[in-house]
């Protein structure tokens, strides 16, 4: 049995750290590598490939992790830009039915500006589908120019009842040769 021992010690031994590196693993501890020693050829091929697997492991804990963290900011930049809209849109609602427009042309710009909104939001939702069918690669992206300064005109048309009711006023002074930029 001693001898049995002696040529059985080091394939348990080579063993048992393999357990005990699985279970590191499992407990997302890629850092740990098995040290290869003596053991016979195949437990160092063994050992090889877990250490191949830990780094890719880890690759692929550490890219999930960054995709995550880019969901939960675009999940929170979507919430902002989704309830600024409807912010307006409701103030501008309740002011048309409160009656507290009394002015035709006001009201008729105030139910623009909402037909505006809801044209937005419609926008960013098909946005936000687009982006969701970009994960799954099952649509092209086809980027296009658009000029800045009729997008500085929506966001201040957007707004400006909610600056109109405190009483900001706001001048914008675009210059002709405003560059259009990729969207």
């Amino acid at each position: 049995t001693f001898i049995y021992w002696l040529m059985t010690r080091p394939i348990m031994r080579s063993i048992q750290n393999l357990i005990k590196l699985t279970k590191q693993f499992s407990d997302r501890h890629f850092e740990t590598m098995y040290i290869i020693g003596q053991e016979p050829r195949e437990f160092k091929e063994l050992a090889t490939a877990f250490q191949q697997m830990a780094k890719k492991l880890e690759e692929g804990f550490t890219k999930l992790e960054e995709q995550e963290n880019s969901r939960k900011e675009l999940i929170t930049n979507i919430s902002h830009d989704l309830r600024t809209p409807m912010a307006s849109m409701q103030m501008m609602i309740e002011a048309l039915q409160d009656n507290l427009i009394e002015d035709p042309e006001m009201k008729k710009q105030y139910l623009a500006t909402v037909l505006k909104e809801i044209e937005r939001l419609n926008g960013l939702i098909n946005d936000l589908f687009d982006l969701s069918k970009l994960e799954f690669e099952q649509v092209d992206f086809h980027p296009s120019f658009t000029h800045l300064d009729k997008v500085l005109l929506d966001v201040l048309e957007s707004h400006s009842v909610l600056l109109g009711d405190k009483q900001i006023h706001v001048q914008l002074d675009v210059p002709d040769t405003l560059p259009m930029t990729l969207s």
